[in-house]
């Protein structure tokens, strides 16, 4: 029952599935951009926390 109720509280939230919105822009810049806090920034800070501590 959980499986189904995020789905519909999206639908019925939203007045569309927001996820099959989100996957119709696709470019090259906007993964990038969701790239680097991702990736980039999170383990760039972790290593710095790591040498603070």
């Amino acid at each position: 029952m959980h499986a189904v109720l995020l789905p519909m509280l999206k639908s019925v939230l939203y007045s569309a599935n927001i996820s099959d919105i989100l996957m119709r822009f696709t470019h090259p810049v906007l993964d990038i951009i969701t790239w680097l806090p991702y990736q980039v920034i999170h383990y760039t800070f972790l290593l710095v926390l790591t040498r603070f501590l």
